[in-house]
């Protein structure tokens, strides 16, 4: 999805977006509790611009990661989300 940036047609940028969120998607169909997916999928969905209507799991995702944050083991990923977390609500993006 981040390979979109590099395209300088827009329409490229729309395909190569749209090819990695529909791959992103898969995968947490995939495995729904694997919460660094669910998180990847946060972050994109709060930064992308709305016209990419790419916004629809934001409070499923937001919600999941909540609840089960606790339980992640490694802590400077915790640390990560946490920091996010803070700055996407004091920045009204959740």
């Amino acid at each position: 999805m981040a390979q979109g940036r590099h395209a300088s047609n827009p329409f490229t940028k729309l395909s190569v977006f749209n090819k990695g969120k529909a791959l992103l998607d898969e995968a947490i169909k995939m495995d729904g509790k694997n919460l660094e997916l669910r998180f990847l999928r946060l972050t994109i969905q709060v930064n992308v611009p709305g016209i990419l209507n790419y916004s629809d799991k934001i409070e499923e995702d937001h919600a999941y990661i909540n609840k089960n944050l606790a339980a992640v083991s490694n802590p400077e990923f915790k640390k990560q989300v946490t920091a996010f977390l803070t700055k996407a609500k004091a920045q009204g993006k959740l």
